[in-house]
């Protein structure tokens, strides 16, 4: 999808815009990785800086603010390109500072007692959050991470119309995950 449908012009509040949204959301999943790879972050970084770069995208085209100078998927390359470099401005001005950043950093040494025991609280409170789960969620999440399972291969098995469903349900529920377990770890 190289640019904004015209037949969306105007109509930013109508389920069509709604859907054009989550298939732009799923077409270019595929930075993810690249960001990974290409800049030297973790998976949770880029896919901070993904979600962050489709959403000002998106709210530039329904703001009207979007002026399409260039395509969509090329303005979102360049947003997603500048977050990816801010995380590694950010890693390296804690590296100077001698702070030790929590995610994508792979220079900490063995963790302290403390740390230890913090992580075993974490890992206590991260599998009640999960038995607490749905089953179906929890389904996909096997299949995806400790299966290797690919999103069409998911919908066929499960018995759901289309991959995006399943994508769909996944980063729902995976970001009330991570905003459950962020609230404990802040607590």
């Amino acid at each position: 999808m190289n640019s904004f449908p015209l037949s969306l012009e105007g109509k930013v509040d109508s389920p069509l815009f709604e859907r054009f949204a989550q298939q732009f959301y799923e077409e270019h999943l595929g930075l993810i990785p690249y960001g990974c790879h290409r800049y030297s972050i973790s998976q949770d970084q880029a896919l901070d800086a993904y979600s962050d770069s489709v959403a000002d995208v998106l709210s530039q085209v329904r703001t009207g603010k979007f002026r399409k100078e260039c395509a969509l998927d090329t303005y979102l390359f360049r947003l997603f390109n500048n977050r990816c470099i801010k995380f590694l401005r950010n890693r390296q001005a804690a590296k100077r500072a001698g702070v030790q950043l929590p995610l994508g950093d792979s220079s900490s040494s063995d963790p302290t007692p403390y740390q230890q025991l913090e992580d075993k609280d974490a890992i206590i409170h991260l599998k009640a959050i999960c038995q607490e789960l749905n089953p179906r969620l929890w389904q996909i999440l096997e299949e995806l991470f400790l299966k290797g399972s690919n999103l069409e291969e998911i919908a066929l098995k499960l018995g759901f119309k289309t991959p995006a469903s399943v994508a769909s349900i996944k980063w729902r529920h995976l970001k009330q995950l991570q905003q459950s377990f962020h609230h404990f770890s802040y607590s």
